[in-house]
């Protein structure tokens, strides 16, 4: 089935975004939660995109220069 999208749309579809009930949500890179985008979840960027971790994940602290979560995310999925 074909959909007829803007660029916009089209590269948040490629990189795993939903469109839900007109409501974008996306993956979060460290805790992989799935988010609704807005700013109460996500910092924008200057350029009005969004940064690809959420803001609960990117206020803790890291260790050895490694995602937060990575840990946890790695054992999960093994």
């Amino acid at each position: 089935n074909l959909m007829i999208v803007t660029h916009i749309e089209h590269v948040r579809l490629e990189k795993g975004w939903k469109l839900i009930k007109d409501i974008w949500w996306k993956f979060c890179g460290a805790c992989i939660r799935f988010l609704e985008v807005n700013e109460s979840n996500f910092y924008k960027r200057s350029s009005g995109g969004y940064f690809y971790i959420c803001k609960q994940c990117s206020n803790r602290p890291k260790e050895k220069g490694k995602l937060p979560g990575y840990e946890e995310v790695k054992e999960s999925v093994n």
